[in-house]
């Protein structure tokens, strides 16, 4: 190897606090990779271009020449007529803009099932997108057995051109469970029709107040994974999510919960959304709610369209604090802020990178009216199950996924998590449009210190 390398421009270094080590990855190609202090000063050597023979004669690195070479394959050292951009636009173009024109992604389906809710919560991300959004006038609310069969067969359909053995089929709202009968029916129909050719999952987003017995044990018999939403203990969950006549709904939510243990069919954690109300509430005593219930995973997001009032490095500093609290305790505390820091263990070279199923094109999620989204809390639609396209790769479809590209977002250029975060969440980005508000600028910001914070905390783990 004697070869001109440099410093790539998209080379990032996160060192720990005591500064004994560090962690290097690409903005681009991710790739994390924890260095001592002989490895970092390897990589200055080539803080200008210069060949690999000079740097192994003039310094004594142990294994150099290996590390150099490691170095080069993740892109951290390259040649300097290696343009990293246009490496990536050829691997879309080549891998993944024929995958996303065919459709062969599509392996998710969210049937809307209802546009209605029995809670009013403050901060709801539907209701908000649905009156801020031409969806609002949409008279249809509540999801036909009939739209419900169209949508699953354009998506088996999809499932099996595809090749596909194993689909996902979320139930979705507003309130899904208002319209149980429905949902009952859509899952016998899967199950009687499709379920020699698929392994099918189902699952649901409820608020869970509608839970009984008779939904609980249908609930077990298609072992439906359910994510219930609990915005905090009492007086934090009774702030923000509530009936329209402002009562709380804390305890109905836990009744709920309640209900599905006592057949041995209990939820394993919670969805908690944090606003500027709840937000003095969200503390420790969460972690310790979730612990007397043997619940090993809360998930803990932000207000992701309203959120940003509260200062970004307060908001990042109580996830932290919650993150490592739970995690002395054996309680996971996830959400969509360690999306990026997760996504840096991949590389666009083995991966189509986004920051949801969505926004890569996995998911059709279709309303009550049969519109068909990639989110289902999205203003644009892409197509309809009522139409006779032979693929539900419209150009509409195709042009929403591949801006998500890296390279797609003249916004994102040289942020220091491009290729992780791309964007962020599709629905933050759609709301500041349609409201000119903030919040898109409030996640960019919350996302990159959380990516940092996190691979630091890493860091903190092997010292």
């Amino acid at each position: 190897m004697n070869n001109i390398l440099k410093l790539s421009q998209f080379l990032q270094v996160v060192h720990s606090e005591r500064g004994e080590k560090a962690i290097a990855y690409h903005s681009l190609f991710g790739l994390p990779q924890i260095l001592n202090r002989d490895a970092l000063d390897l990589l200055d050597a080539f803080s200008k271009p210069t060949s690999v023979s000079t740097v192994i004669s003039q310094n004594s690195f142990a294994n150099a020449k290996e590390n150099i070479q490691t170095f080069n394959d993740l892109f951290f050292l390259i040649t300097p007529d290696f343009d990293e951009r246009d490496y990536i636009r050829k691997i879309s173009d080549e891998r993944y803009l024929p995958a996303i024109r065919s459709g062969e992604r599509i392996e998710y389906l969210s049937l809307i099932l209802s546009e209605q809710c029995n809670f009013a919560c403050q901060y709801c991300i539907s209701s908000s997108m649905l009156n801020a959004s031409d969806r609002g006038l949409s008279k249809k609310k509540i999801m036909s057995m009939e739209v419900a069969k169209k949508a699953l067969d354009r998506f088996f359909a999809e499932a099996k051109k595809s090749s596909k053995n194993s689909v996902y089929i979320n139930f979705g709202g507003g309130e899904p469970l208002i319209n149980w009968k429905v949902m009952l029916h859509a899952m016998e129909y899967c199950t009687k029709k499709h379920a020699d050719a698929f392994q099918i999952t189902f699952s649901i987003n409820t608020n869970g107040s509608l839970i009984n017995t008779e939904i609980a044990s249908q609930l077990k018999r298609f072992g439906v994974k359910i994510a219930i939403s609990l915005d905090g203990l009492e007086h934090g969950n009774n702030a923000v999510r509530v009936f329209q006549s402002g009562q709380g709904t804390h305890a109905l939510i836990v009744k709920a919960m309640d209900a599905l243990d006592q057949i041995d069919f209990g939820v394993d954690g919670f969805s908690t959304t944090v606003t500027e109300r709840n937000f003095p509430e969200i503390d420790e005593r969460l972690i310790d709610f979730a612990l007397k219930r043997s619940l090993s995973e809360i998930r803990i997001d932000l207000d992701v369209i309203h959120m940003t009032s509260v200062p970004v490095q307060e908001a990042a500093n109580r996830l932290l604090r919650l993150k490592r609290y739970g995690s002395a305790r054996g309680v996971n505390v996830t959400g969509f802020w360690e999306r990026s820091a997760e996504n840096l263990n991949f590389s666009i070279t083995e991966k189509h990178m986004g920051f949801c199923g969505g926004i890569v094109g996995k998911s059709m999620c279709v309303s009550p009216d049969g519109k068909v989204y990639v989110c289902g809390y999205s203003a644009r639609s892409f197509t309809d199950v009522k139409d006779s396209h032979s693929s539900m790769a419209t150009p509409a479809y195709v042009e929403i996924v591949a801006n998500r590209l890296i390279n797609g977002r003249p916004g994102c250029k040289n942020c220091p998590i491009e290729g992780q975060c791309t964007g962020g969440c599709f629905i933050t980005e759609e709301f500041s449009g349609l409201e000119t508000n903030n919040a898109a600028s409030y996640n960019c910001q919350l996302f990159r210190i959380m990516t940092i914070e996190l691979l630091k905390d890493s860091l903190t783990e092997v010292d």
